[in-house]
């Protein structure tokens, strides 16, 4: 079996494929030879950019492993002002309410984990799924969702034309 070797010869503004003791004279198998090296290059591009990205996902790891290691540790959590997610933190997930700090938007999300707890900020922030998707849109690159997903109670409406339609539908 030979080895070949690929070269690139440019002459009077043409490109002249050949494989060292061999060129490749017709038009067509020019075409078809660029056309897999083409090919071949795409195909090693994503390799290593998958490659790189499974790499480095595998590094975005949050430093505490569960909500029992924030309630535990000296680590302070955040929640959206006014949100029914203060009442789960301590009720349902038994947070100290002083450990727990309100914010009132996004961009102060971003600043207090910026800072962390030691400094004045928090370890993580709870909020509902819809809010923490718009954050993590403005600030992707920097944040993962971590943990499971909490239910709560649901909304309900009552209104007579739903009573209304609803019975329609019955019959």
């Amino acid at each position: 079996m030979q080895n070949f070797l690929l070269l690139f010869s440019l002459t009077k503004n043409k490109i002249k494929l050949c494989f060292v003791g061999q060129v490749v004279a017709k038009n067509c198998s020019r075409f078809v030879l660029m056309v897999w090296l083409l090919l071949a290059f795409v195909l090693m591009q994503s390799y290593t950019a998958n490659l790189t990205s499974i790499l480095t996902l595998d590094k975005m790891q949050p430093s505490f492993l569960s909500v029992n290691d924030l309630r535990k540790g000296d680590h302070y959590v955040g929640y959206q002002e006014g949100s029914f997610v203060c009442d789960l933190l301590v009720h349902q997930l038994k947070f100290n309410p002083s450990k727990l700090k309100a914010y009132g938007n996004v961009s102060s999300y971003h600043r207090a984990l910026k800072l962390g707890s030691q400094r004045g900020g928090v370890t993580a922030i709870f909020d509902e799924v819809p809010y923490l998707n718009v954050y993590l849109q403005k600030f992707r690159s920097n944040y993962i969702i971590s943990g499971p997903t909490y239910r709560t109670d649901g909304f309900g409406f009552v209104s007579t034309f739903s009573i209304f339609v609803q019975s329609n539908f019955s019959r």
